[in-house]
């Protein structure tokens, strides 16, 4: 298929919610739990929660590692990929 982008994607990172990319992106930006949950009004104890399913889902045992692998796959912009 000749134009088209190759989805270089992992397949984990197709499994992410649209609320836990978002999770993700504020995480890449060094974000504590408090504060996402202040920018995305939502309880800290959900973004813990969301964070737990990050991890999981791209197989990590905590929040510097999957924010790590956003940098390894070249994942400018979490939210980008959520169409994939």
């Amino acid at each position: 298929m000749e134009g088209k982008k190759k989805n270089t994607c992992p397949a984990s990172w197709q499994s992410l919610s649209v609320r836990e990319r978002e999770v993700l992106m504020w995480l890449r930006c060094g974000k504590t739990s408090w504060a996402i949950s202040v920018i995305l009004r939502i309880s800290e104890r959900t973004v813990n929660f969301h964070v737990s399913n990050i991890m999981r889902k791209l197989g990590v045992i905590n929040r510097m590692q999957a924010v790590s692998e956003t940098f390894t796959h070249d994942l400018n912009s979490v939210n980008e990929r959520a169409d994939l």
